[in-house]
């Protein structure tokens, strides 16, 4: 069951697609029929006044020529897994979430670091300390040139729970490229309604499916994405830190 919202602008157009995109998941795992619940304002009769819809839909163009659903459901059993190398020469930023286990948590930092892929690990993620990881990320988003830098990922992909930086949300609300989610079982996390694909599988089994080769204009990407996050430590973080008392 789903209670679709009413009828706004306010609301993505995107909103709908994915509410059904995750009932037809939903019904594949547990076969039965799908309840969706629609609320109309009144007038329900046609009115004289003509509304130009066209910007309001500018972010289904994609969706309207594609033949696959607005987000991909994609299952562990799938042959659609491997990504057929799509990873391949592209830049990828990676979001760590809170994850099942430490075993998971540990192989998205992994292979962040193998690939040379940025790793943001969300404050509820057991990885948030570890080397690879850009401990300033939330302070650095509020830089426009570090935003217009991120900018140029081709992919990001989050793996496991909803993500708690309000910062990084709305980064991923103006995100141009694509937005992958790894995340095994059928509860919601597409908070902006916009998900690409989402794996229904464990990071470990995605992880393994992977065949990467990262090309120079990644590392140097990802290089530069790194000084902002060192610069910011050496000119801000450290010089408050040695004015605190012990």
């Amino acid at each position: 069951f789903a209670q679709i919202a009413q009828p706004s602008t306010e609301i993505k157009a995107n909103y709908l697609l994915t509410t059904l995109d995750l009932g037809l998941n939903k019904q594949r795992n547990h076969p039965a029929p799908i309840h969706f619940n629609f609320a109309f304002a009144e007038p329900l009769y046609p009115t004289t006044t003509t509304v130009d819809y066209r910007d309001y839909l500018q972010s289904l163009k994609n969706w309207q020529i594609a033949t696959h659903p607005f987000t991909q459901i994609i299952h562990r059993d799938s042959s659609r897994l491997p990504l057929d190398e799509s990873l391949t020469n592209k830049k990828v930023l990676i979001i760590a979430g809170k994850m099942a286990s430490i075993k998971q948590a540990k192989a998205v930092v992994q292979f962040a670091k193998q690939n040379n892929m940025p790793l943001f690990a969300d404050i509820q993620s057991s990885q948030r300390g570890a080397t690879n990881a850009f401990n300033y990320y939330d302070l650095l988003l509020i830089n426009e040139t570090f935003k217009n830098q991120l900018q140029q990922a081709d992919v990001i992909i989050q793996f496991g729970e909803q993500l708690v930086s309000k910062r990084l949300m709305t980064f991923m609300n103006t995100f141009h490229g694509e937005l992958y989610l790894v995340k095994k079982g059928d509860e919601r996390i597409d908070p902006n309604h916009q998900l690409d694909k989402r794996f229904d599988c464990n990071a470990t089994d995605w992880i393994d499916a992977q065949t990467i080769s990262a090309t120079s204009s990644c590392h140097n990407w990802h290089k530069t994405l790194q000084q902002s996050d060192e610069q910011l430590s050496k000119q801000v973080i450290a010089p408050f830190l040695a004015l605190q008392p012990l």
